[in-house]
């Protein structure tokens, strides 16, 4: 995975920098048994400011190759010193990015919080959103591993489970599977799952499919890839 810098972050007013609107009595919260600002004199900012926050930031390389796009909100302390304690993912629109937005929200240095001040811990919920620009959202290989017949061979392979039809459910499944050099599936698993036996049909329809390898310099070549498999009722 490499630092994408084109990536689209927002910072919406849950995070306040140097609010001069506050409350005569900051809330508190206790939070892993410490006391724990909820609002403060001076909010924690980011060192260096936003350009170095989105720095930081890395997309998943399997949701690039699948197009996947989504926002989480990460909640955390940030402490006397600026240091990150106690992150957690509060929402997020897809699990794939959830490792990464913990990962980037803790290599973050911070200018402490402060009340009266004095720096103090603070809670903040950060949200970053993962948005691929246009020129990242083709494969890094020469050429792809793909179905042999196109992706309508793997959906003609698709049995909509009796659950899923009950329930109206519809959405997406998408697979990570690892592609051999002579197109055999040697291993596959939901990353993004819609339940109602939808992920066990996507997979039994994947492992049916045969592939063309990935291709580097002309030569095939061992690849991961991700793969969205669409559930929609007629």
């Amino acid at each position: 995975m490499k630092t994408m810098k084109n990536i689209l972050f927002v910072l919406p007013l849950l995070l306040v920098f140097n609010n001069p609107v506050q409350a005569s009595l900051p809330e508190i919260e206790i939070i892993g048994g410490d006391s724990v600002y909820v609002n403060a004199d001076v909010m924690p900012e980011p060192v260096g400011g936003m350009e170095s926050v989105a720095a930081k930031i890395v997309y998943p390389e399997l949701a690039k190759r699948a197009g996947i796009e989504g926002k989480v909100f990460v909640s955390f302390v940030v402490n006397e010193k600026g240091k990150v304690e106690s992150p957690s993912i509060l929402k997020s629109e897809n699990d794939i990015f959830n490792a990464t937005a913990l990962e980037t929200v803790t290599s973050i240095a911070f200018k402490p919080g402060k009340v009266k001040g004095k720096p103090v811990k603070v809670k903040v919920v950060f949200p970053i959103a993962y948005k691929l620009a246009d020129k990242d959202k083709y494969p890094p290989n020469d050429e792809q591993p793909f179905p042999v017949g196109g992706m309508g061979s793997l959906m003609s392979k698709i049995v909509y489970p009796e659950e899923a039809k009950k329930n109206n459910v519809q959405g997406k499944v998408v697979l990570k599977a690892v592609i051999a050099e002579d197109g055999s599936i040697e291993k596959s698993e939901v990353i993004k799952s819609l339940g109602s036996g939808c992920d066990e049909a996507a997979l039994k329809a994947l492992k049916e499919t045969k592939f063309t390898p990935a291709k580097k310099n002309g030569k095939p070549v061992r690849a991961e890839i991700a793969i969205p498999v669409m559930f929609k009722l007629q």
